[in-house]
């Protein structure tokens, strides 16, 4: 089997010729390039032809059955709607939000939302926009052979990234279900059905 028939068949509960190997890979694949997160991204900025040149060099040394076509990481979007993140300057899993999210209290939803709405994922965060450029160039180098599968979150984890503070978005479940409907909706303006990444 060749990559691509082997991935097909696990799809389709068939039996491969053995288990694709598969990796949920961020910042190692830059890490293992020589470099630091801050030499491809930061707050408002990302380095197109550093990662590929990254995610291309990781498919090649692991030989993935499978891969990731870019370097995603937890921060995606979070700046554009307010709030802030951190890039590591030395190891660590990948970029991240703080507990600085946009959505501090509820009063601070409907500015939050606003821009949610309005979300376009090819011109509003630099950072998104340049992660799809990679997995343009992945996918024209090695698409043909290679399966390329997203990097991707259920709603309410990827809500909980973007608007509120991890603890505040877990008791919102209990205490507001609507409203934590409201922002994976949110989550879906951003991330979803419209601009999937």
């Amino acid at each position: 089997m060749n990559k691509k028939e082997r991935f097909q068949a696990v799809r389709e509960r068939r039996a491969p010729d053995y288990m694709p190997l598969w990796p949920r890979v961020m910042s190692q694949m830059i890490f293992s390039h020589g470099l630091l997160l801050p030499d491809v991204t930061g707050i408002d900025w990302y380095d197109a032809d550093k990662v590929t040149e990254a995610v291309l060099a990781s498919i090649e040394y692991n030989d993935y059955d499978v891969a990731i076509p870019t370097y995603i990481d937890h921060a995606f979007g979070v700046p554009p709607l307010g709030g802030e993140i951190t890039i590591p300057d030395k190891f660590g899993i990948a970029a991240g939000p703080t507990d600085n999210k946009p959505v501090l209290s509820k009063e601070d939803w409907p500015r939050v939302r606003q821009i949610a709405e309005s979300f376009d994922h090819k011109t509003t965060d630099p950072r998104q926009s340049g992660a799809l450029e990679v997995i343009k160039n992945v996918s024209r180098k090695i698409g043909d052979d290679t399966p390329l599968v997203t990097h991707a979150y259920v709603s309410s984890v990827a809500a909980m990234h973007l608007f509120r503070p991890n603890e505040a978005i877990l008791d919102d479940m209990y205490e507001d279900p609507e409203w934590v409907e409201e922002m994976c909706d949110g989550h879906r303006d951003c991330f979803g059905e419209r601009n999937c990444l």
